[in-house]
């Protein structure tokens, strides 16, 4: 069995390459490990408040990057005068436009969508444990994984997206689209029904298992952990957390296209012209706007990847501090102090 780690959820299977000290796959911190429920239910609590936190704290980032990704589709929905030069250009503009508060519209929506997801997480992790001994059937656990997280919560990823992309400009001065996360569901399920809310989900849920697929292989192949020990850093929670970080930033730019297209055709609910599938969408978009469209907002991407996992570094680090990051080793050599950084916040 292997460590699994689909979008937004942990797995518990194990993995000979993994990244962080003890357990990279498992969602819980080294010190969790075989705990008992009770404890796992805490940390549960410890997540979801780092979710909660962690993308409160960096929204506007968020927002920034949302806005950059989505900025030909906001242009040609006439709501968008001109394109953003910049994530500097981009927080100017808004701030300008609608004020220091909006860098959070949409926040949250995906707050909520990151706690749902973390909620699903635990709850598939425990099924996962009870499932030891029928590897046959650890596929299955996967996708099955993958399509529950995804289902339940891309409607709130969905009305997350639209919110930060609702921008007071061009022909629309002063009037957002959507008065809420409420508004959006009524106004989307009006005019486009439950379809709507989920347009873009089978190419979102493709590239998050795509992901997954190429962090194992990359994993594998690379064997960080072995790299980590010949350079003396096994137990650095700050060095394995940077190599985490080079392969969130690998896989997630790799499959960034994906996820472009799935923003895409979130933003054609309610509007005229819609795609009419994932092939179109990329088939259009490639014709009308270049290969470079696909990668609108990426920079903005890979700082927001950088902020993330540092927000978790500090917050876990402030959380069971009283220890230096290094930590402390027990007899057996392992980490006491050191806690793995919830990678599934980072959806």
């Amino acid at each position: 069995m292997r460590n699994g780690h689909t979008d937004g959820a942990y797995l518990n299977w194990r993995s000979p390459t993994r990244l962080m000290p003890e357990c990279q796959g498992s969602a819980l911190p080294p010190v969790f490990v075989g705990a008992p429920l009770e404890k796992r239910k805490q940390n549960l609590l410890l997540e979801l408040v780092l979710v909660a936190s962690m993308r409160t704290a960096i929204a506007p980032i968020e927002r920034a990057q949302l806005l950059m990704h989505s900025q030909n589709a906001i242009i040609q929905s006439d709501r968008l005068s001109r394109p953003y030069k910049g994530i500097f250009n981009c927080f100017a503009r808004t701030i300008r436009n609608e004020g220091v508060i909006s860098l959070w519209r949409g926040n949250t929506a995906r707050v909520i969508g990151g706690c749902s997801m973390r909620a699903i997480s635990f709850a598939w992790t425990s099924y996962s444990r009870s499932q030891n001994g029928h590897g046959d059937y650890g596929l299955l656990i996967v996708v099955g994984g993958f399509f529950a997280i995804k289902l339940v919560t891309y409607p709130l990823t969905y009305a997350g997206t639209r919110l930060a992309n609702d921008v007071k400009t061009a022909s629309k001065v002063g009037k957002w689209q959507f008065n809420g996360m409420v508004d959006v569901r009524r106004k989307t399920l009006i005019s486009d029904g439950i379809a709507g809310l989920c347009r873009g989900f089978q190419v979102s849920l493709i590239s998050s298992i795509m992901r997954f697929i190429a962090k194992n292989q990359l994993s594998a192949a690379l064997k960080p952990r072995q790299l980590l020990l010949s350079l003396g850093l096994q137990n650095s929670y700050l060095a394995a957390a940077a190599v985490a970080i080079g392969f969130d930033v690998c896989t997630r730019m790799t499959f960034y296209p994906m996820a472009t297209v799935s923003k895409r055709m979130m933003m054609t609910s309610g509007e005229a012209i819609k795609y009419k599938n994932t092939s179109d969408a990329f088939s259009q978009i490639f014709k009308k706007e270049g290969l470079k469209s696909f990668y609108n907002g990426v920079r903005a991407e890979m700082l927001w990847i950088v902020a993330a996992y540092g927000f978790s570094c500090v917050f876990f680090y402030l959380a069971r501090s009283g220890g230096p990051i290094r930590g402390k080793k027990n007899g057996s050599g392992e980490m006491e102090n050191s806690s793995d950084v919830s990678y599934s916040t980072l959806s």
